[in-house]
């Protein structure tokens, strides 16, 4: 997914995507369109809704990016034909109003905040007690040992010392935090806002069954993304692959440490640290 992809469709709003070399489609969602949106989202853990005869999230989330030019009919566009499968917590913003969203979709159940002033953040254990408790399972929202519970405790935290500041700057800077909030202090693990659950030996897991609860799974902070209302009326963004913290990632030393996951090697890759790189819109 290291590709930022540039396109103007027939019909329709012009796109710029973070994707994959074939894709037509975001596939980790963050897009900024030239009908004023940018979106991101994060995915629901423990989902279990799944309507095989309606459309994938995927087809769904570029029509509604492709042709919205607000909010709502984002949201309306992203309900049509909803099947479930990769249900998330969407981030919403129109540059056009300074109006931002965050709209929990369920197949039973949806729920959409929206406000003018402040702040939404994502986690991927949903807000809404209907699709948390109902259509989700062990989503770990009230347990700072888990991701999900420690960056819920993390985000408001960071978000709230930087408010009414916030910039390109800071938004690389928090996407690059880790600090743990279960132990207190900076400490790089599967808890912090930035992954590394490659280093993380699982000390104080609450869920052992869980599938990524296994000691120095080779996973964590992939790449960042960052835009502004500013930068994406130019569709402009940052963005960072490998950790957004900078750490890099040498697969050949990761093996030779933790050898039990040999049979990852030609198929792990490194990522050596990188700097933020920006993609200007032209």
């Amino acid at each position: 997914m290291n590709v930022i992809l540039d396109i103007t469709p027939t019909d329709g709003h012009r796109l710029v995507m973070q994707t994959s070399p074939g894709w037509v489609a975001s596939m980790t969602d963050f897009w900024v369109t030239g009908g004023g949106m940018v979106v991101v989202e994060t995915t629901m853990v423990g989902y279990e809704g799944y309507d095989t005869s309606k459309v994938p999230e995927y087809v769904r989330a570029r029509n509604a990016c492709q042709f919205a030019n607000s909010i709502d009919e984002w949201v309306t566009l992203m309900d049509t034909e909803n099947n479930g499968g990769y249900a998330n917590m969407w981030l919403i913003g129109d540059i056009k109003t300074g109006e931002i969203a965050d709209y929990e979709q369920g197949l039973i159940y949806q729920d959409l905040k929206k406000k003018t002033d402040g702040w939404f953040f994502g986690d991927n254990a949903p807000d809404d007690p209907r699709i948390r408790n109902v259509e989700s399972s062990d989503t770990g929202y009230n347990d700072v040992r888990q991701q999900t519970g420690a960056r819920r405790v993390r985000w408001p935290q960071l978000l709230g010392q930087y408010e009414g500041r916030i910039d390109a700057e800071i938004g690389q800077t928090m996407l690059g935090d880790t600090f743990d909030p279960y132990l207190g202090y900076i400490n790089p693990s599967s808890r912090t806002i930035c992954s590394h659950y490659d280093v993380d030996p699982m000390y104080y897991v609450s869920d052992p069954n869980a599938v990524w609860n296994v000691p120095f799974y080779p996973a964590g902070s992939v790449d960042g993304k960052v835009t502004t209302a500013a930068a994406a009326e130019e569709m402009t963004m940052w963005a960072i692959f490998g950790g957004a913290d900078g750490a890099p990632f040498d697969a050949d030393g990761f093996l030779r440490l933790h050898p039990q996951w040999n049979w990852q090697e030609g198929y792990l890759y490194s990522r050596p640290s990188q700097p933020w790189a920006e993609f200007p819109g032209e």
